[in-house]
């Protein structure tokens, strides 16, 4: 009887409709400038931002500080993580996008984002051990993240300035321990949605 009942169901059953239709892909690719603290704070940013959900959004992306660290640096510490400055890093951080009424002219967003990231910092202490050709000592550690983004864009082209707050975790020789870092970072980019 049970195999009856689930053959006739299997048979005799409707179209299944959905109740809207699917949203369409939103991929978005940035890049842009970036600036962090310390003594060559300025650097590239790019990524791709795709949509999961209305709400949900992934950014995978990375950054680079592309100018080299003068030789006089002379940063001001109160601690050995002090002299920890962040010079790159890649980062996969799902975010949050905050619901409100478009405009007809053009499209913004916030969304709120948290993730992982695996960061390269630059220890700048004097009493360092020099271990690469430049003679800064170099550390690379896994880090989280948290900040937001604001994404203001016509039809396809727009800009997208971020702020993060990089946690990392680096090797402190001093200490001979992991200390950590938190290092802000902020972007501005052009991007384009497809």
């Amino acid at each position: 009887m049970t195999m009856t009942l689930m053959l006739a169901s299997t048979l005799f059953t409707g179209d299944a409709l959905a109740g809207r239709p699917a949203m369409d892909p939103q991929v978005r690719m940035h890049l842009g400038v970036s600036a962090v603290q310390g003594p060559s704070p300025i650097g590239l940013m790019g990524g791709l931002d795709s949509r999961i959900t209305r709400m949900l959004h992934v950014d995978i992306g990375g950054m680079g500080t592309v100018t080299p660290i003068p030789d006089d640096a002379d940063i001001e510490a109160e601690s050995n993580t002090d002299y920890y400055r962040l010079r790159h890093g890649i980062y996969l951080a799902p975010g949050v996008r905050i619901p409100h009424r478009q405009p007809s002219a053009f499209s913004w967003d916030v969304i709120f984002r948290a993730g992982a990231a695996v960061t390269w910092s630059a220890d700048l202490d004097p009493d360092a051990v020099a271990l690469t050709e430049d003679g800064v000592r170099h550390a690379v550690g896994p880090a989280g993240l948290g900040g937001m983004d604001l994404l203001i864009r016509g039809e396809t082209i727009g800009v997208r300035a971020s702020g993060k707050g990089f946690a990392s975790w680096v090797y402190d020789p001093h200490t001979r321990d992991n200390a950590l870092v938190i290092s802000p970072q902020v972007g501005l980019e052009a991007l384009y949605q497809f």
